[in-house]
């Protein structure tokens, strides 16, 4: 799973997938956050 954008909606997606047990990869426009 590829999770583009890492806001509140994004690190709640990328965690529902991570405790299904997926491989998620997160990235954002904004290196800093």
């Amino acid at each position: 799973m590829a999770v583009i954008g890492c806001g509140a909606m994004g690190c709640d997606v990328a965690a529902i997938f991570l405790a299904r047990g997926w491989s998620v990869e997160a990235t954002t426009r904004d290196e800093a956050t």
